[in-house]
């Protein structure tokens, strides 16, 4: 019984978190830079909910507003997006029931723009 055990084939990757799998051999280059630009978002991500008690069913969510903040910078080109377009990202988010705090430091440290908090704004007005 032991030896049936070694002897098995090894599965296919398909059984790995999404984070350790390698892009298929028969993708394009293009779909092997997203992909990995994708990997490489979700890690970022996670660091950052790493330091916050977060729920896990929360965590997707998470990475969900991290796609679309990544895809608003994509749109907007090389200039950051506007604060009205991150601020309605930002509402629809909180809505859904996450927290603000976390959405506004996943756009600060994950994509590096300078995004004012709540208390930040209010002390400006």
């Amino acid at each position: 019984m032991a030896e049936e055990k070694r002897n098995r084939p090894k599965p296919d990757e398909s059984w790995l978190r999404p984070s350790e799998r390698q892009p298929p051999a028969w993708l394009s280059d293009r779909a092997k830079t997203a992909f990995r630009d994708q990997r490489h978002l979700e890690r970022k991500v996670k660091d950052v909910l790493n330091t916050d008690d977060v729920n896990v069913i929360e965590v997707f969510g998470y990475y969900n507003f991290g796609r679309q903040v990544l895809k608003l910078t994509a749109k907007s080109g090389a200039a950051a997006p506007g604060n009205e377009e991150l601020a309605a990202l930002i509402r629809r988010w909180t809505h859904d029931g996450l927290k603000e705090r976390i959405l506004v430091r996943i756009v600060k440290e994950v994509f590096h723009i300078d995004y004012p908090t709540s208390a930040e704004a209010s002390k400006k007005t």
